[in-house]
């Protein structure tokens, strides 16, 4: 028989976030833009200790995918 004291338990939550510009209007066709735009969604999850998955977008939405791990 196992001793549970010894077993860890890991769950991650997958997180997949969409912002769209007001109205749905391309502001971010500028691809300067868009890479700034994608750095700053991924540095910031970064700060929450949400790491990011993937960040990205087109020119009226922005998408992030991020995990955060709980461990029991």
């Amino acid at each position: 028989m196992e001793d549970s004291s010894c077993l860890n338990q890991l769950s991650a939550v997958y997180i997949h976030l969409i912002f769209s510009t007001k109205e749905r209007f391309p502001y971010l066709k500028d691809e300067q833009l868009q890479r700034d735009l994608h750095a700053y969604l991924g540095e910031t999850s970064k700060r929450l200790d949400c790491p990011p998955i993937r960040v990205g977008g087109v020119e009226d939405l922005a998408c992030k995918i991020r995990t955060h791990d709980y461990a029991s």
